[in-house]
């Protein structure tokens, strides 16, 4: 082939304006062996041509044709003003030249849309909702603890069992995410949960013992299975100790306008900020509950995880290229380590009124925070028994008359509701429900 070399200089359109400065040498152009005698002239966009014909990098060939389709009008022009002082054939050949590179580069253009038409397919492809709840657990210690959340606040989404309209008017997802056993250990029962209830995941390269000392990547690694499995308007990082007040929830993120599809917004990382951080802790949001917009979440997730091998291309995509991916550094803290990776990334902090230490379940509960952290499988128990009893979270509890006489204490009556109603007016006025 031929190898085409540019003396040192620039080049100019046909007002002899210069377009472009370049190195004496470029890289050998492939088509470019088709040409014969003396080019009078190079247009700009033959040098594009070059640039995609020797790898440059495709995803830019749409900007750089649309803003340099102009330019290679203008050099056409020069091509034809100067034909007559050049040999005929050269001319020619110079103008086929053009042509080719033009057809080349929109043909990248193409080949481009085509790529994301096809990512876009397989993303619309995904099972969708407006949130994805991600609860981080361990395979065995955690089981009761998923069995008591799926029995009690995430009955907030059984409409047989409680009237909750805001819940009714968004599709919410729980998923539970674990690690995997070891290859000594029966997993029988973490299969049969998976295919019974349908909420959990299993990260196949990623144990139980590795989760239960890194939980930070344990979170890193949820937030990434979410992303491959579905697709999602915000995703809501919990504990298996937290306590969600769905209809709150919900009504919440609606007036915050959480569930707005906007491109143009920056990424949305919500929680509780109270920790103003320190010299050697970041701003960050209390692990018992925070919520992230999906491109936070691919930030987060697309980052090699801290004990996985990133030598080579990323194990959990082809589309990220050839090159190594960094790591994340993890800090002892799981939420000050997704404080700590969103630093550098651009994105707005949204207050969410989370509690710590079951403080959203006194007497004096006013209905505000939305989210409570601490809260054991059996409180969670006798919160979502008297709140079906009595339509309040908080009592504590019940005596039938003559134990209550024996005893001394004050009757609190048993009301057995079949249907709990829940609205957003009362769940913001603090009102738990309505017989």
């Amino acid at each position: 082939d031929l190898s085409l070399r540019i003396p040192r200089g620039h080049l100019s359109s046909s007002r002899g304006a210069p377009l472009m400065r370049f190195p004496s040498d470029i890289r050998t152009c492939r088509w470019c062996s088709k040409t014969s005698g003396r080019l009078a002239s190079m247009p700009l966009v033959l040098l594009l041509a070059c640039a995609v014909l020797t790898s440059a990098p495709v995803a830019s060939a749409a900007g750089v044709l649309v803003r340099h389709r102009s330019g290679a009008a203008r050099a056409l022009g020069g091509l034809g003003a100067h034909r007559g002082a050049a040999e005929p054939a050269a001319a020619e050949d110079a103008e086929a030249a053009v042509t080719g590179a033009t057809e080349a580069a929109e043909a990248a253009v193409t080949g481009a849309a085509e790529a994301a038409a096809e990512a876009a397919g397989d993303a619309g492809s995904l099972p969708s909702c407006d949130l994805m709840v991600v609860v981080p657990s361990q395979s065995t210690a955690d089981a009761k603890k998923r069995v008591a959340i799926r029995q009690t606040w995430f009955q907030y989404l059984n409409q047989t069992v409680v009237n909750c309209t805001m819940c009714q008017n968004r599709t919410v997802k729980l998923l539970f995410i674990v690690g995997s056993l070891e290859k000594n250990e029966d997993d029988t029962e973490l299969k049969e949960e998976a295919q019974d209830f349908g909420d959990l995941g299993v990260l196949p390269d990623f144990t139980e013992t590795q989760s239960a000392k890194n939980e930070a990547e344990m979170t890193q690694r949820s937030i990434r299975y979410a992303l491959e499995h579905f697709k999602f308007k915000l995703l809501l990082k919990v504990d298996t100790t937290s306590w969600v007040f769905m209809d709150r929830l919900v009504y919440w993120l609606g007036v915050q306008h959480m569930f707005d599809s906007d491109a143009g917004r920056l990424g949305i990382y919500a929680g509780d900020f109270s920790h103003d951080g320190s010299a050697t802790v970041p701003v960050h949001a209390h692990g018992g509950g925070y919520a992230l917009s999906p491109d936070l979440c691919e930030f987060i997730a697309g980052m090699g995880a801290a004990s996985e091998d990133v030598s080579g291309a990323p194990k959990w995509g082809d589309e990220y290229g050839w090159a190594p991916v960094p790591r994340l550094v993890n800090l002892p803290q799981e939420d000050a380590s997704v404080g700590f990776w969103l630093q550098a990334v651009n994105h707005t902090k949204v207050s969410m009124p989370v509690s710590f230490g079951k403080v959203a379940c006194p007497s004096t509960d006013d209905g505000k925070f939305v989210i409570d952290h601490g809260v054991s499988p059996s409180a969670m128990e006798q919160r979502w028994t008297s709140f079906m009893r009595n339509g309040h979270f908080c009592e504590r509890r019940f005596l039938d008359p003559a134990q209550a006489a024996v005893q001394g204490e004050p009757v609190k009556v048993r009301h057995h509701l079949h249907k709990v109603d829940h609205t957003p007016a009362a769940a913001i006025q603090g009102e738990e429900g309505k017989k």
